[in-house]
Order: C-alpha cells, then sequence, then structure tokens
C-alpha cells in the first residue's frame, strides 16, 4: 500500500480520513456523521480563505531574509521566510491569507522563543542565549 497521500486526496472525504489516520471500516454511523461536518468545515474555510499572493518585502539595512519555497510542477510556493535582524533577532514568519493572522515564531537574543498568532503568544520559552 502507498502510503504517500497527494495533495489531491486532500480533497475527497476518503483520502482526508487516511491522512488523519482513521478507518472509515471501524467508525459508526455517528462518527462518520462527525468526520463527515469537519471535512465539510475544512473544505468551506479552505475555499474561503484567500490566497497570499504577491508578497512585498522591503529590504531593510542591516537585515537577512531568507525564503524557503515549495515546487509543484511550473508553480513555486513560499512556505515561510526567516528574517534575521540586525539585532540578533531571528523571527520566522509563516505567510498566511488571512493578513490579521500574523503568525511567526522568534527566537530572541536574550534567549526568549516565543510563537504568535493573532498578536497572542501561543508557546514561550527561555533558551540559551
Amino acid at each position: 500500500m502507498d502510503d504517500f497521500i497527494n495533495e489531491d486526496e486532500l480533497h475527497t472525504f476518503e483520502g482526508y480520513l487516511r491522512y488523519q489516520c482513521v478507518d472509515p471500516a471501524t467508525l459508526t454511523p455517528d462518527d462518520k456523521t462527525m468526520w463527515r461536518d469537519i471535512f465539510d468545515d475544512v473544505q468551506r474555510r479552505c475555499a474561503a480563505t484567500p490566497k497570499v499572493g504577491l508578497m512585498k518585502l522591503q529590504p531593510v539595512p542591516g537585515e537577512q531574509k531568507y525564503a524557503v519555497a515549495i515546487r509543484k510542477g511550473p508553480d513555486l510556493w513560499l512556505t515561510l521566510w526567516v528574517r534575521c535582524s540586525p539585532k540578533g533577532d531571528v523571527f520566522i514568519m509563516y505567510p498566511r491569507g488571512d493578513r490579521e493572522w500574523q503568525a511567526h515564531a522568534s527566537y530572541h537574543l536574550n534567549g526568549t522563543l516565543h510563537q504568535k498568532s493573532y498578536d497572542h503568544v501561543i508557546g514561550a520559552q527561555k533558551r540559551q542565549p
């Protein structure tokens, strides 16, 4: 059996269940309905989320930026970029269609590591400075 699940399969209910490691043969009718509702909600949210589009990253003196992209056929998708500030802080930026999201992780010179989403800290740790 091929364990690889391609992106097109994720848009099918069966492929989505495989990705979630759920065997449809073991589901009760109520469980199957629950999973179907979750799948339908995910599909609606994806359809309503705008694509990221063109990024306009302005150069900042002394700052370095690195992009991580995925090529699929003729398409090139930016998956994240890393920003290194002149002060020594490192930011991992996750592009999202919803500009309010502002999802990112940062590692600061003093050793603070945190992740933020919608301007709320999701996780913070103290690491080596």
